[in-house]
């Protein structure tokens, strides 16, 4: 309700108690009138003041209750002006409420696509993850890959080469001969041997058959005594067992490769009748020197066919050590690997 319409009906209120008592008082006087005569009391017979007084309070009546009627109206219209804004009234609150609810909407959307995007980057980071893993699997295998093809050329080839030599030279003293002729198919089957063994490591993963100390000499000397196959060669090797001593593992291993490379580059390209083998102390580390009289070469020239040289420098710089080829043609050939040393890095 209004404050209008409370008024209407407040002011209503005092408009009927006022009607009522001007009834009673219309009715007090008439009965007043009636008792002063002793008689019944007539409109035509009664005296003048009475007359006026029953008029007067009649027109007092009148008028409230035409007013009385006049403030019911109004008051009806006010409350049938007021109803229609009942719902305007609660039009805010609707409208609130709609706010209320189109941003909890928001927030639930917004937290549930923050969510897809959490498990979006998740899956993403995961699957780089999983790529980066892959790619380095790819590269270890191709590092694999890359070292077996290099052992296989610098090993198993460079033994089957010398066998095939060893076998050449049994075939051709075979009827001149045939005690030497035994005798190199006899170191044939031992090189042959001596290979299978080394296939064997490799497949198991294991480096060839490692040396130490005073067996390097040993190695070196086996290796020189396989490739010669045979054939007249000056050799002259020095092996300092300090500087060895200073050796990794794996520099051993490459120490090995590189001079059975050389060798045989050496008997095979160079026609070599003399090589020299040295590993002693050197400036910055250990020095492995292999320096033969072959034919030789201009290395700048052209780029030269196989891995040879290339499987060589790459066995260098694996095993933290520096490769240098000096060669020119009718003077030789000779190879410088310096190996830094635990003492050195």
């Amino acid at each position: 309700m209004t404050p209008l319409s409370r008024l209407l009906t407040f002011t209503l209120v005092i408009l009927l108690a006022l009607t009522v008592a001007g009834s009673s008082l219309r009715w007090v006087v008439s009965e007043s009138s009636a008792v002063s005569q002793g008689q019944s009391i007539s409109p035509m017979r009664t005296d003048p003041e009475s007359q006026r007084a029953r008029r007067l309070l009649e027109r007092g009546t009148l008028a409230l209750n035409a007013l009385a009627l006049v403030v019911t109206i109004a008051l009806v219209f006010s409350i049938g002006l007021s109803s229609p804004g009942r719902p305007e009234t609660r039009a805010p609150f609707t409208a609130r409420e709609r706010e209320l609810r189109s941003i909890s909407l928001l927030a639930a959307t917004s937290a549930k696509a923050q969510e897809e995007i959490s498990a979006e980057r998740g899956e993403r980071a995961k699957a780089e993850a999983d790529s980066r893993q892959r790619l380095q699997m790819l590269n270890q295998a191709l590092e694999e890959k890359i070292n077996i093809g290099r052992d296989l050329h610098d090993g198993v080839i460079q033994s089957l080469y010398a066998v095939g030599l060893t076998l050449e030279s049994a075939q051709r003293l075979a009827t001149s001969d045939a005690a030497k002729a035994q005798g190199l198919v006899a170191q044939s089957i031992t090189l042959i041997n001596r290979t299978i063994t080394d296939i064997r490591g490799y497949i198991s993963g294991l480096s060839p058959r490692a040396v130490r100390g005073d067996s390097l000499a040993t190695r070196l000397a086996e290796i020189v005594e396989e490739l010669r196959a045979g054939r007249p060669l000056d050799l002259n090797w020095h092996v300092d067992d300090a500087a060895v001593a200073e050796l990794s593992d794996q520099q051993l291993a490459e120490t090995l490769q590189i001079t059975r490379e050389a060798v045989s580059n050496a008997l095979r390209h160079g026609g070599a009748s003399r090589i020299h083998i040295s590993v002693a102390p050197a400036v910055g580390g250990t020095e492995l020197t292999i320096r033969d009289d072959g034919t030789g070469f201009t290395p700048s020239a052209r780029p030269l066919p196989g891995f040879g040289l290339k499987n060589m420098a790459a066995r260098a710089d694996s095993a933290l050590g520096t490769f240098k080829l000096t060669s020119a043609p009718a003077a030789g050939t000779s190879i410088q690997v310096t190996w830094q040393t635990a003492q050195t890095v």
